[in-house]
């Protein structure tokens, strides 16, 4: 009789260490790195650039830092770097016009938030390697003030973006992404994401 009550506190002392366990993976799980990288971000750029149709000049890369709330939703806030442009332009005649391009950096920064799809339907696809969501973001586009005689092909100003995204699990903390978004302009972004 003794054994039995040895093995079943030894069992219960065991279970209860592997729920605490399994809730703390949980836990720590609930957040979120996501990096992107975009290339149609034209609406920063200037006509007057000849490098505005370069492969490498319009990029936007994009950071976001979420925390999962549940399985259907999670919040969180982004930062974002690409260059912009700084223009001068001068009238050399009745027709004709002169110009300087200056390149800048600019920084996007703000508050975004993913909308699971799966979850809201049915559980059958729990075990999904794909996760379709819906997303937008709130934010601020900064860069800073020109010299004399140059301005801003972009004025620092609110954004917002909007779209819908598919994730892709690779493994358990390791998905690619895929994201097709509206706001300023059409465009879109993919990476991956790093729950920890």
């Amino acid at each position: 009789m003794i054994k039995y009550i040895v093995v079943i506190i030894c069992l219960t002392f065991t279970i209860d260490e592997g729920i605490a366990q399994s809730q703390d993976s949980t836990k720590t799980d609930r957040f979120e790195y996501v990096f992107q990288i975009s290339h149609l971000k034209s609406n920063y750029v200037s006509g007057f650039s000849i490098e505005r149709e370069s492969f490498t000049r319009n990029f936007y890369l994009h950071n976001e830092f979420n925390y999962l709330l549940n399985e259907k939703l999670s919040l969180g806030c982004y930062l974002g770097y690409a260059l912009t442009d700084h223009v001068k332009i001068e009238q050399l005649g009745p027709n004709s016009f002169g110009g300087e391009v200056k390149t800048k950096s600019a920084l996007f920064l703000g508050v975004n938030s993913n909308l699971y799809i799966f979850p809201l339907l049915v559980n059958q696809f729990s075990n999904s390697k794909f996760n379709p969501y819906l997303t937008g973001d709130l934010g601020y586009f900064y860069s800073a003030d020109p010299e004399d005689d140059f301005e801003k092909v972009a004025n620092n100003s609110i954004i917002w973006n909007v779209g819908s995204g598919l994730q892709f699990n690779l493994f358990e903390k390791t998905a690619l992404n895929l994201e097709v978004l509206y706001g300023k302009d059409f465009f879109i972004r993919g990476g991956f994401n790093l729950k920890f």
